[in-house]
């Protein structure tokens, strides 16, 4: 009986040292077995210009799809390019000028889509389809897909300046007006080079040495170097002149009519911001899930009502076209005009546009 009793402790003492071990063991590991018998969260880390891109489609495209959004804003293409070189980049997409493709693509460091798997990509005009980037595509493959755009000129009141013809060389020599210029190197050379008559995408040492001392002499002549802020200088009347895109011309035209959007017989400046998937990415197919998405119709039309670009949606896109439209007092310039327009260099790297960018400001 005794050695019965003994038996019958030890079995009670086994069997709480087993309860409570057990209790431990859950407490543990709990998390881990509910994390891994359930859905793993999707996250797409992006980076992004906030004033390009409307939290609206962020926060819709989370909501239908149930992928979180991490989203890194950025101010500048050089803080892009750097964080698209970074080997350790937690980032999978990223919407960036269509001048920064060429040099990434030389770094793999984005990677190629294949066209049948973006299901949207025909909504794109084709204007924006055989962009400058166009030399490295095949007819299957893209590594870029144009999400926005815009169309720069120079915006003009046409009761100061009331020269038949307008060229990029206005700028640099604008009758002792006062003008107003982008505060970023890339567009600024850009310009420079078009009112030199040089080829964009073939800018030298020489060519940049000739382009540097432009800027210089035309610092005199600068109000102020600004993105922002435009229409009220040119309705306000404190420039004449302005380096600037069509939307903001046009929303300064409404309260001036004077003020005009012209195309310098030069060409224009049309600038594209795409989608690129990054390389290193383990995201891609929602990356493209993602495009795809912004690519709707109904979802660029929300983006263009927030924002300052245009769509790279050819049925947005017919409503500044149509006949009515190009009547206006202030039209979008027709589709052949975009079509020949300039693109940026694709050859200048951020750190040399950085540099040139501080020399200027400090040039007196």
């Amino acid at each position: 009986m005794l050695k019965e009793s003994v038996m019958s402790q030890y079995k009670i003492k086994l069997l709480i040292i087993l309860f409570y071990s057990s209790c431990l063991m859950v407490f543990l590991y709990f998390p881990r077995m509910i994390k891994f018998f359930s859905p793993t969260e999707k996250t797409l880390n992006i980076i992004i210009f906030p004033e390009m891109i409307s939290s609206n489609i962020l926060e819709e495209f989370s909501i239908k799809t149930g992928i979180k959004i991490n989203a890194k804003n950025v101010e500048t293409d050089a803080e892009v390019f750097v964080h698209i070189a970074d080997k350790n980049t937690p980032y999978d997409i990223a919407l960036l000028s269509d001048y920064l493709i060429p040099q990434l693509i030389s770094k793999n460091s984005i990677a190629p889509i294949k066209k049948d798997v973006l299901s949207n990509y025909h909504l794109i005009d084709k204007i924006f389809k055989n962009n400058s980037t166009d030399r490295l595509l095949s007819k299957e493959i893209i590594y870029s897909v144009p999400y926005i755009w815009n169309i720069f000129g120079i915006g003009s009141n046409s009761a100061v300046i009331n020269e038949t013809e307008i060229s990029w060389k206005s700028l640099f020599e604008p009758m002792n007006e006062r003008i107003c210029l982008p505060d970023e190197a890339l567009p600024l050379c850009t310009i420079a080079a078009l009112a030199k008559g040089y080829d964009l995408q073939k800018l030298g040492s020489t060519e940049m040495s000739a382009i540097s001392q432009s800027l210089k002499e035309q610092k005199k002549y600068v109000e102020i170097y600004t993105d922002t802020n435009i229409p009220l200088l040119l309705v306000n009347n404190v420039i004449p002149l302005a380096y600037a895109s069509y939307k903001t011309v046009l929303l300064s035209h409404q309260y001036n009519k004077n003020i005009q959007f012209i195309i310098p017989k030069e060409g224009g400046l049309l600038v594209t911001n795409d989608w690129v998937v990054l390389e290193r990415s383990c995201n891609k197919k929602l990356a493209v899930e993602f495009i795809n998405f912004c690519l709707e119709k109904e979802n660029a039309k929300i983006n263009e009502e927030n924002t300052e670009f245009l769509q790279t949606n050819s049925a947005l896109l017919s409503k500044f076209w149509n006949e009515s439209a190009q009547k206006n007092s202030c039209p979008l310039p027709p589709a052949h005009v975009i079509k020949t327009s300039n693109h940026a260099p694709s050859n200048l790297p951020p750190q040399l546009l950085a540099s040139l960018w501080a020399e200027l400001k400090v040039y007196n």
